[in-house]
């Protein structure tokens, strides 16, 4: 049975300032946090070579607040450049006290 222990404010208020943070990180071409949070198998390392590749100086990086559901939330961000948007969901889980992407999918529209 797995139980949804609601998260504490000091948990919501951390996820909110990571979600800053990798905004922060990924402005700076910094994807090393991201990598570091990411627990999603495989995937991760397709994610973070792409990641990589990516001059992120010159995108907009729009975020929306988390929505928190027992120990998980969700949120999407957004890559905007030269008038092209990208949209990717985002699940979050705490997981031993700890943040972890669990899902970095593009949006399909």
């Amino acid at each position: 049975i797995d139980t949804k222990e609601e998260v504490t404010f000091v948990q919501r208020m951390y996820l909110r300032d990571l979600i800053d943070e990798l905004r922060d990180d990924l402005k700076n071409g910094d994807v090393k946090k991201l990598n570091d949070v990411m627990d999603i198998g495989l995937k991760k390392y397709w994610i973070e070579d792409e990641l990589e590749k990516i001059d992120f100086s010159k995108i907009t990086i729009f975020t929306t607040k988390p929505k928190f559901s027992g120990n998980s939330a969700k949120n999407r961000i957004a890559f905007s450049f030269d008038g092209i948007t990208h949209y990717f969901d985002i699940a979050y889980k705490l997981k031993n006290g700890e943040w972890k992407i669990i899902k970095f999918e593009e949006r399909k529209e």
